[in-house]
C-alpha cells in the first residue's frame, strides 16, 4: 500500500509538471504569433487554461485513496491524506509554481536576465566582503547599470523589472543601504532604484511596503530625505489596497516630515494618499485633515511671500488643505477659514499673474467656502 501511495505521488508529480508546460505552451505561442504576453487571454484559451486546472480524467483514484486515509496504519494514512490533500490543491501548487518561472520570450528579455543576474550575484558577492569600502565605485556602477535596466526607451520595463524581481534584487540592493561602511552616494544611488522598481508594478510595491518602517527610518537622516520619500511615493502612487493599509502613526510621521522639511515630494505623498486614479479615498482624507486640525505653530505658518523659496511647498500645501476640506471635515473647514479669510484669498488673486498660484487659490476657495459640510 505505501508502494502504491508512491506510485500515486508520482502521478500528481507528472500531472502538475504536465500543466506548467501546457501553458508555457500556451505562453510561446502567443508570443510567437507576434500578440505578447501582456494579451488578455481569448474565451478559448481561457477554457484551455481552466480545463487544465480541473482535476479530469483521474477522479476515479479518489476512492482508492479515501480508502488509503482510513488504514489503521497511521503512516500509511498520513501519506494518503497528504496525497488527496494534491487532489484537491493542484490549482494552487499550479500557480505557485508558475510564480517561481521566468519567462524569457525575446533576445532582449534573455539579454537583460543576464546582465541583471550578473550584476546580482557581483554584489550579492562583495557584501559578504570584509573590504567592501574597496570595491565601492564598482558597487555605484553595478547599481547604476541595473537601474538603467528598468528604463526602455525613456519608459519603464515591465519586463525587466519582473526579471528583477525574480532575481530578488530589491533585497540585495536594501542590503546595500544597511551595510555602514558604505557611502551617502552609494545609498542614494541604491534609492534611486528602489523608486525605478516599484514604479507603477503593484506587486513590486507591495514587496517594498513590507520595507516601509525601514524607509521612514532613513527618511529621517537629512541626506537620504528627499530620495528616502520618493521611494515611498512610488511605493503607494495609484495603489489602493497599500493607501490602506498605511497606519495613522505612519501618517502622523509624514506630515511632521512635511513641516520640517518643507520638500513638495512629502505634499505629493499625502495628496496621493488622499486621491487613487481620481476618486478620494475618505479614510484617509479624514486621518490626515483631523493630524493637521491638531497641529500647532509651523503646519499653518503659511503667512510668507508667494516668491520665497518655499514658494512650491506653500501652493502644494494649500491644494493639499482643498482636498483634505473634499472629506467634508468641519474642524479642518473652520481652520481654513481662518487661515485663509475672503479678504485674502481675494488680494491675493488680483494680484498675481501666475495661473498656478490663482488655480490654487480659487480651487480652495471653492472647496472651504462654496462647498461647505
Amino acid at each position: 500500500k505505501k508502494k502504491l501511495c508512491s506510485i500515486l505521488g508520482m502521478i500528481y508529480d507528472y500531472i502538475l509538471d504536465n500543466r506548467i508546460t501546457e501553458i508555457l505552451e500556451l505562453f510561446k505561442r502567443k508570443e510567437s504569433g507576434g500578440h505578447g504576453l501582456n494579451l488578455l487571454l481569448d474565451r478559448t484559451e481561457i477554457s484551455y487554461v481552466k480545463q487544465l486546472t480541473e482535476d479530469h480524467n483521474i477522479n476515479e483514484l479518489v476512492d482508492l485513496i479515501i480508502l488509503l486515509v482510513q488504514d489503521k496504519d497511521v503512516e500509511l494514512a498520513t501519506i494518503a491524506a497528504s496525497i488527496l490533500h494534491r487532489q484537491f490543491s493542484q490549482k494552487r501548487d499550479l500557480l505557485h509554481s508558475l510564480e517561481n518561472v521566468q519567462i524569457l520570450v525575446d533576445d532582449k528579455s534573455d539579454e537583460s536576465f543576464i546582465k541583471a543576474n550578473n550584476i546580482l550575484t557581483y554584489l550579492s558577492n562583495v557584501l559578504h566582503s570584509t573590504l567592501i569600502t574597496k570595491y565601492e565605485s564598482d558597487i555605484q556602477t553595478n547599481v547604476t547599470d541595473l537601474t538603467d535596466l528598468l528604463y526602455t526607451e525613456g519608459e519603464i520595463s515591465n519586463s525587466a523589472q519582473n526579471i528583477i524581481h525574480n532575481l530578488h534584487g530589491d533585497i540585495v540592493i536594501i542590503d546595500l543601504i544597511k551595510n555602514k561602511d558604505l557611502g551617502a552616494d552609494t545609498k542614494v544611488l541604491c534609492f534611486k532604484f528602489l523608486k525605478r522598481f516599484c514604479q507603477g508594478d503593484k506587486e513590486n510595491q507591495w514587496k517594498l511596503f513590507n520595507q516601509l518602517d525601514f524607509l521612514i527610518s532613513y527618511a529621517h537622516i537629512e541626506e537620504f530625505t528627499l530620495c528616502a520619500y520618493e521611494v515611498i511615493n512610488s511605493i503607494i502612487h495609484e495603489n489602493r489596497n497599500i493607501c490602506l493599509q498605511i497606519t495613522k502613526n505612519q501618517i502622523s510621521t509624514f506630515i511632521l516630515d512635511m513641516v520640517k522639511y518643507k520638500l513638495t515630494v512629502s505634499v505629493k505623498l499625502l495628496m496621493n494618499l488622499i486621491r487613487i486614479h481620481g476618486f478620494a479615498l475618505k479614510r484617509n482624507q479624514k486621518i490626515i485633515g483631523s493630524i493637521i486640525h491638531h497641529q500647532e505653530g509651523e503646519i499653518f505658518n503659511l503667512d510668507g511671500e508667494l516668491d520665497s523659496e518655499n514658494f512650491e511647498f506653500h501652493i502644494g500645501l494649500l491644494d493639499l488643505l482643498t482636498l483634505c476640506c473634499e472629506g467634508k471635515i468641519h474642524q479642518v473647514e473652520l481652520k481654513c477659514q481662518a487661515l485663509f479669510p475672503i479678504s485674502k484669498i481675494s488680494h491675493t488673486i488680483s494680484h498675481t499673474n501666475n495661473k498656478n498660484i490663482k488655480r490654487s487659490y480659487i480651487d480652495f476657495f471653492s472647496g472651504v467656502y462654496l462647498i461647505p459640510e
